[in-house]
């Protein structure tokens, strides 16, 4: 019978294998990781740009039953998954929101006003800093909107104007000068603006709250 010889590597293929694969994982790892920074940041922007633009668009169309005009009002809300979610007072829209016909625009969900829609936290590592629509540091966090779809002040305060999404990696150019964070301004008019190249993130005097 015949005999089978078994061919492997030899030391010297072996090494060369390693050395190649330190490169590629020098080279790709921090790419990747970085990819996932930047699609974690935009999910978290976008998801609550998208919740502005969808209560904007319902504040224009509703109307009470007694033909007064209704607001629509997003708060934020860390029990948002409860069959009963309520606006916190002193909240964080990281730890997620709601949006509700906010009938008699108090900020606060009353009996038969409607949740329209909820929201859970966003990703653990992003950091969201806030001023409300003349740049002073807010109480409750919130947006509502009126029939104008204009942004309006309620008995909690004015509504937030300015909105900062940071991660870890802070003021990085995460390449064409693109920022690693987000500045969200969103006009008294009501239209949110999302600025992401660093020079107009980190610039003071169109963003107040000062950049990552």
């Amino acid at each position: 019978m015949g005999t089978h010889r078994l061919k492997g590597f030899t030391l010297i293929e072996l090494l060369v294998a390693i050395f190649v694969l330190s490169i590629v994982l020098t080279l790709g790892v921090p790419g990747f990781i970085q990819f996932v920074q930047t699609n974690r940041m935009a999910s978290g922007v976008n998801d609550l740009v998208a919740t502005l633009h969808s209560a904007r668009t319902e504040a224009v169309k509703r109307k009470t039953l007694a033909g007064a005009n209704a607001s629509v009002s997003i708060c934020a809300s860390a029990d948002w998954n409860t069959a009963g979610p309520s606006c916190d007072a002193a909240g964080n829209f990281r730890d997620g929101w709601i949006t509700f016909a906010d009938i008699d625009g108090d900020i606060v969900v009353d009996a038969g006003e409607q949740v329209l829609a909820v929201h859970g936290p966003i990703a653990n590592a992003l950091m969201l800093n806030v001023l409300d629509i003349n740049s002073n540091p807010v109480g409750q966090q919130f947006f509502s909107f009126g029939a104008s779809g204009f942004l309006r002040a309620a008995p909690a305060g004015q509504p937030v104007g300015n909105l900062q999404f940071c991660d870890d990696r802070g003021d990085h150019d995460a390449g064409g000068g693109l920022a690693a964070g987000r500045f969200v301004l969103i006009s008294p008019t009501g239209r949110p603006q999302i600025f992401r190249m660093r020079n107009d993130v980190q610039n003071p005097v169109l963003n107040p709250i000062g950049g990552c």
